[in-house]
């Protein structure tokens, strides 16, 4: 068999490198999560929060995947603005009591969409990487609940906000889709697969 492109260690920007850097920076947040400080999990799940997209983005770069780049923008972003919308909607005061934001946890939302997205857009190279993403966006969801910012519902919504915003938005680089498509009088169900 073929091995993924993001495997071959020696190609320049390889995708390996960006999982190495999220490995260290999960492995950070476990050092300033030690002193179990309220703000180090604070400080710890805003990395995350931004890491993951972060590494998403440069997947996508990697492989001069400008529609995946396209979908991740619309992923992550939906996610974000969605938590917002919600947040002005839902008045759910925070359990450190510093306003009345706390559902969703957005941070969770971008995490779970990062993730979630190069579930979909990669799967060939996802499965081997899967454990620790999606990880590291628990500890995301986890380290808002230990900083006082959320309850656990607030980040199993945000998760769940994140992760339907990518399946919304996300389809695979080399996968199919389906489609519909209506002419007067009839409906068609087509399969959809670019050639490689």
């Amino acid at each position: 068999g073929q091995i993924p492109m993001y495997l071959n260690i020696n190609k320049k920007g390889s995708v390996l490198k960006y999982l190495a850097g999220s490995l260290i920076l999960t492995l950070s947040f476990f050092n300033l999560a030690h002193a179990q400080t309220k703000s180090a999990w604070d400080r710890g799940s805003s990395l995350l929060a931004l890491g993951l997209p972060a590494l998403a983005l440069g997947s996508t770069l990697q492989k001069a995947d400008t529609t995946g780049t396209e979908q991740l923008a619309l992923s992550v972003g939906t996610a974000y603005l969605s938590s917002l919308v919600l947040k002005g909607f839902v008045s759910s005061e925070r359990p450190d009591h510093s306003d009345n934001q706390s559902f969703p946890s957005g941070h969770a939302a971008i995490a779970f969409s990062a993730v979630s997205f190069l579930e979909d857009r990669y799967p060939e190279n996802f499965q081997t990487y899967k454990y620790y993403l999606y990880g590291a966006a628990t500890l995301t969801a986890l380290s808002r609940v230990k900083a006082d910012k959320h309850r656990w519902s607030d980040v199993v919504a945000g998760g769940a906000l994140g992760w339907v915003s990518a399946k919304i938005w996300t389809r695979p680089q080399y996968g199919g889709q389906f489609s519909l498509q209506s002419k007067p009088g009839s409906l068609s169900i087509l399969w959809e697969k670019p050639l490689q």
